[in-house]
């Protein structure tokens, strides 16, 4: 009796073994598709890297070059205070490397996602910003400011181009950590 009980007992800790093993074998395979994911995901850019968008439109560089974090904008009588608690200003830098004249507020379409998904879109048209009007002839730049009137959050990413058919444009995201601020 002591021998097939030890026999069962050890054949009871050996399923549990294997059942651990093929539980680490399916954290792998999880892991593993996770990364192959990633790969299909657009590559982050830090503050200050320039990417380069070709859409319909032309094509052209974006560099975010500063940023800042305020309850309101403007002042006096044209002073805006943010609805959802703050807005995020981004300086940005266009530099128009096509050949075709770009309409700046066309080009200048983009969103501020969080941690969570969310995503709100950025204007220039708030009081006191450099605002995104005009346009931008071949080898031209121009720096303006997007404001996007967003919640307090531990993470931004500013996005160009999402949401958009491959066929229409690519898309770029920089990494904004609201501590650099």
């Amino acid at each position: 009796e002591n021998i097939d009980s030890t026999s069962e007992t050890d054949q009871t800790e050996n399923n549990d073994a294997d059942e651990g093993a093929d539980q680490e074998d399916v954290e792998n395979d999880n892991t593993d598709s996770a990364n192959s994911e990633a790969g299909d995901e657009v590559p982050f850019l830090a503050l200050g890297e320039t990417g380069v968008i070709e859409d319909t439109l032309g094509t052209y560089e974006v560099t975010p070059k500063s940023f800042w974090i305020t309850d309101s904008l403007g002042e006096g009588e044209d002073k805006i205070i943010a609805s959802n608690g703050r807005f995020v200003v981004v300086e940005i830098e266009i530099k128009n490397i096509g050949t075709e004249v770009l309409d700046l507020k066309q080009i200048t379409q983009a969103d501020l996602f969080t941690e969570t998904g969310s995503a709100s879109p950025g204007y220039s048209n708030y009081p006191g910003l450099i605002e995104f009007v005009g346009e931008i002839n071949s080898n031209e730049s121009f720096v303006g400011e997007l404001a996007f009137n967003n919640s307090e959050r531990d993470y931004y990413e500013l996005a160009f181009g999402a949401h958009m058919p491959s066929y229409i444009s690519n898309e770029i995201r920089w990494v904004i950590n609201p501590e650099d601020a």
